[in-house]
């Protein structure tokens, strides 16, 4: 009993010490360099979501704007990437896109 007594002390001060060595924390690229807003996607990446430059302005398909173009007033949308589901136009055609 007194082995055990002694052994948790010594466990205990030892998880308090500050010098204890922490294990080296991995960042990723892409967080490193985001600009705006880091989170995780559906997949479990690591995404950066950021002001799109050239949010609202008009467009005919998503190729014209850093994010999607939105069916809603054919504009570029405010962030890319977008996430949620929204109807976006292609070239005529409208269609709903889910990003997650």
């Amino acid at each position: 009993m007194r082995f055990f007594i002694v052994y948790m002390v010594a466990m205990l001060l030892s998880a308090c010490n500050p010098d204890a060595e922490e294990s080296p924390k991995v960042l990723d690229p892409v967080a490193e360099n985001c600009t705006g807003t880091v989170t995780i996607g559906g997949h479990g990446q690591v995404v950066c979501i950021t002001d799109a430059a050239d949010a609202g302005k008009t467009c005919q398909a998503s190729s014209d704007c850093e994010g999607v173009c939105l069916a809603d007033g054919q504009i570029c949308s405010p962030q890319a990437p977008f996430y949620g589901c929204h109807d976006v136009y292609e070239n005529g055609v409208i269609a709903t896109l889910c990003v997650d």
